[in-house]
Order: C-alpha cells, then structure tokens, then sequence
C-alpha cells in the first residue's frame, strides 16, 4: 500500500512538472543566413509560442544588437500574432541587421521576459545565435598594385587668385598715399623762414618784423594788416 502511495506521488509530481513546463513560454531565435557579406542586412527572427493569459516582453536595444558584437539594428519590426491553437498562442517578432566588421559573431540565447502576477522571470530561446561576417578578399594574383599617384595639376585660374590681386593692389595704393603725404610734410618743414605753402615771401618778412614788436610766433593766424 506504501509502495502506491509512492508511485502515485511521484506519478503527480511528474505530470506536475510537465504541466508547469508547458505552461513556460517557448522561444526560438534564428537568424536569416549563417554567413553574410559586410554590409549586407540579413535578419533575427524571434518567436514565442506561450499560453494566452502569459504576458511576456521582448528586450530592448539601443543601436547594437550586443554590446560585445558590432551588429547594427536598423528597422525593428513590431510583435506580431502568427498562430493560435487552443490556449496556446505563437508571437513573433523580427529584427533588421546590418554587419561591417569581419568575423564570426556568438550571440549566445535570446531573451524574452516573461510578466506573472508576482514573478518577472527570463525564459531564453532553446538555441545559441551565431554568424560568420565577410569581407570581399583582394586578389593580388590579377590585380596590378600601383604607386600612390600624385596630385592632379590643373592650370591656374583667374578666380583663384582675383582676391590676392585686389589685396595687393589695395596694399599699394596705400603704401603709394603714405609715403606721398611723408614727402609732403617733410617739404613743409623744410621751407625757408617759417613760410607757409602759397604765402607770398613780402608777407612772411612783415610778419617777422612784427616779432621784434609782439612775441608771436610766425605760424600764428595772420593779422588784419596782412588780410
């Protein structure tokens, strides 16, 4: 009688545990090819096959697809319904990749959240991802290796240096006009007996005769006798 006792508990935990397992959700993760070119997009398509009422949540990404893979995420599909049987329900998802670095990329199990009343758990997909990124190989035994060549000579042109022209004649026409007004201060200073340009020589000599008379310097303004 013990002895049914025993197969009869351990008969409900086994069908206990497969009922549990049952209700687990069920994910599998695939990508679209096992080996692409740099460059080319190819695809990860998630699906999750999990019973109606389970509320499960896919990860989000910021750009890359891992953080230790160089595998950019371009559009991401939304989540989709695909199957429904019964109480059981299949959900899927895809993702647009893109690969530019060379090598072979392990990606390990997919994650997916599954939300229960009081559980937040991580079920993870059955298989590990991985792929193999290309690079088109140089063929050195047809292609010719040339030296770098040098730059492209092309004739000089008229705009290209129109602005320098302009600078320059600015620059001399300036230069020009300094050293004329030097020459013509330097000619004032050197005219004999304080004259001043266009000033008769009788008009200086009364002036300075009137210095013997009144202090005045000869380049003061003229007096009314003058005028």
């Amino acid at each position: 009688m013990l002895h049914m006792l025993k197969i009869g508990a351990l008969a409900a935990l086994t069908l206990g545990a497969a009922a549990v397992r049952a209700a687990d959700p069920v994910v599998s993760a695939r990508f679209s090819a096992d080996s692409v070119m740099s460059g080319d997009q190819f695809s990860l398509d998630i699906r999750v096959d999990k019973a109606v009422r389970a509320v499960v949540d896919f990860p989000l990404f910021h750009g890359l697809l891992s953080v230790s893979a160089d595998i950019e995420i371009l559009p991401e599909g939304p989540v989709d319904s695909l199957k429904a049987e019964g109480r059981r329900i299949t959900l899927g998802k895809s993702y647009l990749l893109a690969g530019f670095d060379e090598g072979r990329y392990r990606m390990g199990r997919f994650p997916v959240l599954r939300v229960d009343k009081n559980l937040i758990d991580t079920v993870w997909s059955r298989d590990s991802l991985a792929i193999d990124i290309h690079t088109l190989p140089v063929d050195t035994r047809t292609q010719t290796i040339h030296d770098v060549k040098p730059p492209l000579r092309t004739p000089l042109r008229f705009a290209e240096i129109r602005g320098w022209l302009i600078l320059g004649w600015l620059a001399a026409v300036a230069g020009i006009a300094a050293v004329l007004l030097v020459r013509r201060r330097m000619e004032l200073r050197a005219l004999p007996g304080g004259r001043r340009p266009g000033e008769p020589p009788h008009v200086c000599a009364i002036r300075q005769l009137e210095t013997l008379h009144n202090p005045v310097s000869c380049f003061t303004s003229p007096s009314p006798r003058d005028s």
